[in-house]
């Protein structure tokens, strides 16, 4: 269980988060949502525990729970992705091995995880391909690769669809929704289509304020400030039918558009 009760922190007299509260399961999936400078990646870094290494001199207040994390157990995968690299392997196979050796896995594992990551992200291709010549996507499913062999048991993804076409990202969801039983994942992204379908619980997060906490099918579409948030088709189309008095939840939305063949 991970849970915050009115927790709030500020940087430099500007608050960053401002009375933060929830509850989140271990071996589930949180979508986090929200504008730009909403907070979200800052609250991520609370959730693992490693605030304290980067906001030293934060003003904290409220109650915070939750499992320590070791380094070790942490897979963080950055919006900035190009910062994750080594930069000292000639190969993307050798750059999958290269965290698992300063953990002092095995090279019988170590191996056998490279294949695994190879597979499931569609890379064995580039396996000898040098990381630096990668495109922007191609990068993205690497990363993914080398902190998913890790094994984590919380693993952080800082937009998700970044970078990728629509079949990468529904295969890394598949991905996800299937390693959600050995690991807490959190995944933040500008898309709610996307963390809607992906995850179980769905929490937004407006000027370090939070908007909503829950299951992402209960959704208020009405209280959402559309104008700041990245809101797909299904959102527009059911405020049109709750002007009209016809109030449907995203489930429902999906179930309607499927039966018109939209």
């Amino acid at each position: 269980m991970i849970s915050l009760q009115n927790y709030s922190l500020s940087l430099n007299s500007k608050k960053i988060l401002d009375t933060i509260s929830f509850s989140f399961q271990e071996n589930k999936i949180l979508g986090i949502n929200g504008p730009s400078q909403a907070g979200k990646t800052i609250l991520t870094y609370v959730l693992a525990g490693i605030r304290e290494k980067h906001f030293s001199h934060a003003k904290i207040s409220g109650i915070i729970e939750r499992k320590n994390f070791s380094f070790e157990e942490i897979g963080f995968v950055f919006q900035n992705i190009g910062m994750q690299f080594s930069g000292i392997t000639s190969s993307v196979e050798e750059e999958i091995a290269f965290a698992l050796e300063q953990f002092g896995i095995s090279q019988e594992i170590i191996r056998a995880r490279i294949e695994e990551q190879l597979q499931q992200f569609g890379i064995s291709h580039l396996r000898s391909q040098n990381p630096k010549t990668l495109s922007g996507g191609e990068t993205k499913l690497l990363v993914l690769a080398c902190e998913l062999a890790k094994h984590p048991k919380l693993l952080i993804i800082d937009e998700l669809s970044s970078s990728l076409n629509a079949k990468n990202i529904f295969n890394i969801c598949q991905i996800l929704k299937s390693y959600k039983n050995n690991s807490t994942i959190m995944v933040i992204d500008s898309r709610l289509d996307i963390l809607t379908s992906l995850c179980d619980s769905l929490l937004l997060l407006h000027d370090g304020k939070q908007l909503y906490y829950g299951k992402p099918s209960q959704l208020p579409i009405s209280e959402i400030p559309l104008s700041d948030f990245d809101v797909p088709d299904w959102v527009t189309l059911q405020m049109l039918l709750e002007k009209k008095s016809l109030s449907l939840s995203y489930k429902e939305t999906l179930q309607w558009l499927k039966n018109i063949n939209l």
